[in-house]
């Protein structure tokens, strides 16, 4: 059972480290149009294993940390 825990946990990094990298891609390319950063929001493509899937756009809100 553990062996199973652990490959889980794998697999949900590597999907975790997969999506990072996708986003990373899509912002470097938007920098490389020249737009600014805050008029092309990358919405994720799917939700971390921590967060609900996004429902919809609520505006500009970004926590600070």
């Amino acid at each position: 059972m553990e062996r199973a825990v652990v490959e889980g946990a794998l697999e949900a990094a590597r999907k975790d480290n997969s999506r990072l990298q996708s986003e990373v891609a899509a912002l470097r390319s938007t920098l490389r149009r020249g737009a600014p950063l805050d008029d092309a929001p990358v919405p994720p493509a799917e939700a971390a294993n921590d967060e609900a899937p996004p429902k919809g756009r609520k505006g500009k809100h970004v926590e600070a940390s």
